[in-house]
């Protein structure tokens, strides 16, 4: 009983470990030229990270792009505001709700 323990145990930790390190993994996100476009990659991040479509892994990697993004706005002196970014996804990418991630990651990455 307690190597079967062990043995469980050992692979938590293992399976946490793996979790982590894929979580960690660097992304090459665009660079906003001005306060329009900052908002529209905002914007393509929230509806990503709220699609159906998209894995958790997936998602989880969009919650980390639009803390990016706002810090990116907030640095122009500006707070960000959810629906301008919404409609600026849309105007820009034609990003409406429940992408796919191939559509997020062509919007988004470099």
């Amino acid at each position: 009983m307690l190597k079967k323990f062990r043995f469980i145990a050992l692979t938590l930790t293992s399976a946490i470990s793996l979790i982590t390190t894929s979580l960690a993994a660097t992304i090459e996100i665009k660079d906003g030229n001005d306060l329009v476009e900052k908002y529209a990659l905002l914007g393509v991040a929230y509806r990503c990270e709220a699609s159906k479509q998209l894995s958790t892994k997936e998602r989880l990697e969009m919650s980390q792009i639009i803390q990016h993004y706002k810090n990116e706005i907030r640095k122009d002196g500006v707070r960000a505001d959810y629906g301008i970014a919404l409609g600026a996804a849309s105007e820009k990418f034609g990003i409406t709700r429940h992408p796919y991630y191939t559509q997020c990651a062509t919007a988004l990455k470099k």
